[in-house]
């Protein structure tokens, strides 16, 4: 399956499997919306993102890998930022676009090769380019937590461009937010969810139950550090805690039982896990992958 980039739309569909999981504690299901978010913003984003990855793996075929998520973030700017007003889930296309170029890449389509060519893409074939478009793009779709940067990396909403690093050095000064980490270092929480989620449905759980539980062990886990930047660390640490009690009672009574739970919690609070269920719709899309690579084997 080397260069099979219909695997690229493979992967997208993860973008659109994640809103479908319900219930859910926090964010967008079919039947819950969430800071003026619609299920159908997230099926109309995947939608059009979809196109952009499968376009970006044939690129990247094509030319190389070099300047690819460049191209690919002009396009998102040009072409789906429009679209919406605020965050839909970019963070979730910064996740898949480099995973997208190693499709074409990778001489297999097991996950760990592609997450690992992934990594390799963004550090030899990145630059500044990559983190000037990232900015324009979360400046558009302000307000978004996504870029409230401080320390050593300007705020987007402060308009300066002179400090903005190149875009490696970028994830790496952001690396503690969850998603901007898992780009930085090679995509290790999606992997423990990504092998979560596939050794569930091996012993015949459904897909929605293995990605739902594959959630709640990562907010168990790590946590939520859209929680972290909206509520502050003592949300953190307790929504973490609640997620541990959560993922005890999944193991007991099911993970319906304990979804419905941490549910009723959390939305009543307005908490939105939203970089986990980022991470969680690129397993999401890698889970597919693998199962329709075994369906055909």
């Amino acid at each position: 399956m080397y260069g099979d980039c219909s695997l690229a739309a493979t992967l997208s569909y993860g973008a659109v499997l994640e809103p479908y999981l319900h219930p859910k504690p926090g964010g967008v299901t079919p039947y819950a919306s969430e800071g003026g978010k619609s299920f159908g913003d997230f099926v109309l984003h995947a939608t059009l993102s979809s196109r952009l990855l499968a376009w970006a793996c044939l690129k990247a075929w094509k030319n190389g890998p070099i300047g690819v998520i460049a191209s690919v973030k002009e396009r998102y700017l040009r072409e789906v930022v429009p679209r919406f007003k605020g965050n839909i889930a970019y963070g979730t296309f910064m996740l898949m676009a480099p995973l997208a170029v190693a499709i074409a890449l990778s001489k297999s389509s097991e996950p760990e090769e592609l997450v690992t060519t992934a990594r390799d893409t963004i550090y030899c074939c990145t630059g500044r380019r990559e983190s000037l478009l990232h900015y324009k793009i979360l400046r558009r779709l302000s307000p978004s937590h996504l870029g409230r940067y401080r320390g050593e990396l300007p705020d987007v909403a402060s308009g300066g461009e002179r400090d903005i690093p190149p875009y490696p050095l970028l994830l790496k000064l952001n690396s503690w937010d969850m998603v901007h980490r898992e780009l930085a270092k090679g995509y290790p929480i999606t992997l423990e969810a990504y092998r979560h989620s596939l050794n569930r449905v091996k012993e015949g759980r459904s897909v929605e139950e293995a990605l739902l539980e594959a959630l709640l062990k990562v907010l168990a886990e790590h946590g939520d550090t859209l929680i972290f930047q909206k509520y502050g660390g003592r949300a953190f640490k307790m929504a973490r805690e609640e997620a541990r009690v959560a993922f005890h009672v999944s193991e007991r009574w099911g993970v319906r039982h304990a979804i419905t739970w941490l549910e009723r919690l959390w939305r009543g609070r307005e908490w939105n896990p939203g970089a986990a269920l980022d991470i969680v719709a690129v397993a999401s899309g890698l889970l597919l992958i693998t199962i329709s690579r075994d369906a055909s084997s």
